[in-house]
């Protein structure tokens, strides 16, 4: 597959994944209310970032905005980066083109907005960790995830969501630092302030999220 017909395999994942999301929601005069409500109460959202209906962009800017100005702060481990594409894996992948490292190994920063009234994360991130061929990657981006509870009380949640990011891979470009966009596919198990992440964007990246 090619590398386009494996980007527009993530948008329309990221379409459908949207679509889903969005049934979840009875009717969209119920979430204007609620984003209306959430925005009334803090003291720091603009009103610009109020949603009149649900659209992706206006999704991102409030999510953006939540996290920014109500989040907390917490970290990401980088841990596993499973190549579809290639047969053999752990911990590292053969190609014909020779090994290939999996073990993306690295640390970032996130700032996470989490609502309980809807059980809905609005994060931002940042994070480098060591790419395919040991050169080190870095990520910048938003994820928005929908959770369902898997327990009472809801300690233990099942979320899904989407992210778009933009990253610097050195491979892709020379070694030259290009920010390239991309987009991704997000599914995580959320115990109390841990997740354990998982997205798919080309490959499929292992994550560890903590919230101080």
């Amino acid at each position: 597959m090619t590398f386009r017909f494996i980007y527009r395999l993530v948008i329309t994942l990221i379409i459908l994944t949207k679509s889903l999301l969005a049934a979840d929601i009875n009717e969209s005069s119920t979430q204007i209310i609620h984003i209306n409500s959430v925005h009334n109460d803090t003291a720091n959202t603009n009103n610009d970032a109020r949603c009149t209906s649900y659209e992706w962009w206006c999704d991102i800017r409030y999510g953006v905005s939540m996290a920014e100005s109500s989040g907390t702060n917490g970290i990401m481990i980088n841990g596993y980066a499973y190549h579809l594409s290639i047969p053999a894996h752990w911990p590292t992948a053969y190609s014909d083109d020779g090994n290939v490292n999996e073990l993306a190994l690295g640390l970032g920063y996130t700032r996470s907005y989490y609502n309980p009234k809807d059980n809905s994360e609005y994060m931002l991130f940042a994070m480098a960790f060591a790419d395919s061929f040991y050169k080190p990657e870095v990520h910048v981006g938003y994820i928005y995830q929908k959770y369902f509870n898997l327990t009472d009380p809801g300690n233990f949640k099942w979320g899904i969501g989407y992210s778009p990011f933009v990253f610097v891979k050195p491979t892709y470009t020379a070694n030259a630092p290009i920010p390239i966009p991309g987009a991704g596919i997000t599914t995580s198990i959320k115990y109390k302030k841990a997740s354990i992440m998982l997205t798919y964007a080309l490959n499929l990246l292992l994550n560890m999220k903590i919230d101080f």
